[in-house]
């Protein structure tokens, strides 16, 4: 069998190779593969972390709504005619303004947009749709979704850092959003029913 050279120890001023069947030589490129992954795994969590707690201070603007839906459509709109998905965007009144740090609201709504493009992307007639109004002197933002809703009994969850119910997620979209939010003196609540779809609202 094949014989490997590895692993050297000091005695009194000797070095001793120890050699390793391939059968051990296995068993330690493994170990190191596994030791490989799970520091790049600790890695991404603490540059997760990193992005969860070091969201800037809000620079606060005042400018219209239609700023946002623009950047969000010019990011995402090839994304979802290649998915078929129906965008629909309307804003009421249409000059509609708000006073926010635009660059942290992206984020949010864009984050939203990609959980709502996630949620129908299975659909026979996958529809989402992003409303602008202005209610009672506040300025409301709905992402609106005809997914498979949210179930009941993670609704309480999907806020909390690193849940997700997605395999492939970092689990800090909606937690991130919740913080940009409440760093805006903001809110952001969530409706959604099984079957029909899911809604989120961004309250300034």
């Amino acid at each position: 069998s094949v014989r490997c050279m590895l692993l050297y120890e000091s005695e009194e001023d000797q070095v001793k190779m120890n050699e390793l069947d391939e059968e051990d030589v296995e068993s330690v490129q493994s170990a190191l593969g596994t030791i490989e992954k799970r520091s790049q795994g600790l890695l991404n969590f603490v540059e997760i972390y990193r992005n969860l707690t070091r969201v800037p201070k809000p620079n606060f603007r005042y400018f219209k709504v239609s700023q946002l839906f623009e950047n969000a459509e010019q990011l995402l709109g090839v994304k979802m005619s290649e998915l078929n998905i129906q965008f629909k965007q309307s804003i009421s009144p249409q000059d509609l303004m708000v006073t926010a740090d635009p660059d942290l609201i992206d984020q949010v709504i864009i984050n939203l947009l990609l959980n709502a493009i996630d949620a129908v992307k299975e659909q026979e007639e996958p529809k989402v749709h992003i409303i602008a109004q202005e209610v009672n002197g506040k300025v409301k933002i709905e992402i609106k979704d005809n997914g498979q809703g949210i179930k009941p009994d993670i609704m309480d969850k999907i806020f909390m850092p690193f849940f997700t119910s997605k395999k492939h997620g970092s689990g800090i979209g909606l937690s991130l959003s919740r913080q940009i939010m409440h760093l805006h003196k903001s809110n952001i609540s969530v409706r959604s029913k099984l079957e029909e779809g899911t809604v989120f609202t961004l309250t300034f």
